[in-house]
């Protein structure tokens, strides 16, 4: 199986910005990597339903 990877798109440019491998901590943790190389103060992230964690 290839390694899953988790990518942040910008959508006004069409472009994937921070393709990020999933390591050990899955994708969850590896979203949370690819959002840290990015400056998003003051913007919207959304995600899919597989990033929601119930408290």
């Amino acid at each position: 199986m290839p390694p899953l990877v988790v990518t942040v798109f910008g959508c006004e440019t069409f472009m994937s910005l921070a393709p990020t491998v999933a390591q050990k901590g899955g994708e969850l943790q590896a979203e949370i990597a690819a959002l840290e190389l990015l400056s998003l103060k003051g913007l919207t992230d959304t995600a899919d339903a597989l990033h929601c964690i119930a408290a």
